[in-house]
């Protein structure tokens, strides 16, 4: 694998993970939730689809697919797959640092886990 592909997998995990956060974020958003919680489903739509982060997390999603695809053009798919594995613990790091989620032994054990296939993948790559 060259470094150019490695480096537009990185890119496209960050922006895939970032993407994530902003999603989380929007759906998070006070007009979001009291819609969530106490408005009919349409209300809930459009408080969704009003909400700026949820467009920008759209977009860096959006983003991020694309450069995904021209992973896919130049990386076996088994090869690149477990790269995106990677999102996870970089989704689990940004939910722990934006949001205060838990971040407990177990979960940190599992990134880990993850951390360590991903190396063994691009050893073998």
């Amino acid at each position: 694998m060259t470094k150019t592909i490695a480096a537009i997998i990185g890119i496209s995990v960050i922006l895939a993970a970032l993407g994530q956060v902003l999603l989380k974020a929007g759906m998070s958003a006070r007009s979001v939730q009291a819609a969530a919680q106490s408005g009919t489903p349409a209300q809930f739509v459009i408080a969704i689809a009003t909400s700026w982060l949820v467009w920008v997390g759209l977009v860096v999603f959006g983003i991020s697919v694309l450069t995904w695809l021209v992973v896919l053009s130049k990386v076996e798919v088994s090869t690149a797959y477990p790269f995106a594995a990677l999102g996870m613990v970089l989704t689990a790091t940004l939910g722990y640092l934006a949001f205060g989620e838990s971040m407990g032994a177990a979960k940190i054990a599992g990134i880990a886990l993850i951390c360590t296939g991903v190396i063994l993948v691009a050893r073998g790559a």
